[in-house]
């Protein structure tokens, strides 16, 4: 059995990264994809959970790991007969030290596709009608940290609601876990079960709840506003 191993971050898949494991795939038998956790130190769109199912959900992808560090594959090569890259990677720092372990070959890039074309072309379908609402202090009020009895300010819910209703993108964030823990998703799994509960209990109408807020005492920026005005104040969607 001849076995291919490919890594990537695979954060917000487009036809190129399906392009990349079917053409991996037909070089073997087995197929183990490389699952970067981070992109380039950075949290990902995705947790690395979400992304290793959606990966494996692909017919092409037999196998799923975790890569901690760029370090870490070095662990999987002596086990791989073929390592399959991009050809954006032809200089990329350590391949001498991958061809000590296995064989490598560099596939054409999908022309006209990449996640930081996607990322952008959704931002620019989106970001005009779209809320980013903070959870703590502004949807609930909390009092030492019991996030299950949180209070509800239902003023706020109420305008959430209805601008939803009215088609507006609705993305919840949070600060929680920004001081206990390290990692995203350390952070997702000890707190999005308890939100996502309270948020339904609550009937919170939303499309997307990220964390990885960072704690602070005060945050500056030139789109904020008052619970008090986003509550009073009549919004009106604009097109592009």
């Amino acid at each position: 059995m001849k076995t291919i191993f490919v890594t990537g971050t695979f954060d917000i898949l487009h036809y190129g990264h399906i392009n990349l494991l079917r053409r991996a795939k037909e070089q073997g038998d087995y197929l183990i994809v490389g699952l970067n956790v981070k992109k380039n130190g950075n949290d990902t769109f995705y947790s690395f959970e979400d992304r290793k199912k959606m990966l494996l959900a692909i017919k092409y992808v037999d196998e799923v790991v975790r890569i901690e560090k760029q370090e870490d594959k070095f662990i999987y090569l002596p086990q791989v007969d073929l390592m399959v890259m991009g050809n954006d990677y032809v200089d990329c720092y350590d391949l001498e030290e991958i061809k000590k372990y296995t064989q490598v070959m560099f596939l054409e890039r999908t022309p006209n596709v990449s996640t930081t074309q996607v990322k952008q072309h959704l931002t620019d379908r989106t970001v005009y009608n779209t809320f980013v609402v903070d959870i703590d202090d502004t949807i609930s009020f909390t009092y030492n940290r019991d996030f299950v009895n949180s209070e509800p300010n239902t003023p706020v819910i109420n305008k959430i609601n209805e601008l939803y209703d009215n088609g507006w993108i609705i993305i919840l964030f949070t600060a929680r876990g920004a001081k206990s823990c390290n990692t995203l998703e350390e952070k997702e799994r000890k707190y999005r079960e308890v939100t996502e509960t309270w948020l339904n209990k609550h009937g919170v109408k939303y499309h997307k709840l990220m964390f990885g807020k960072p704690n602070a005492d005060y945050y500056v920026d030139d789109k904020s506003m008052s619970i008090d005005e986003f509550v009073k104040r009549k919004f009106l969607r604009r097109e592009k």
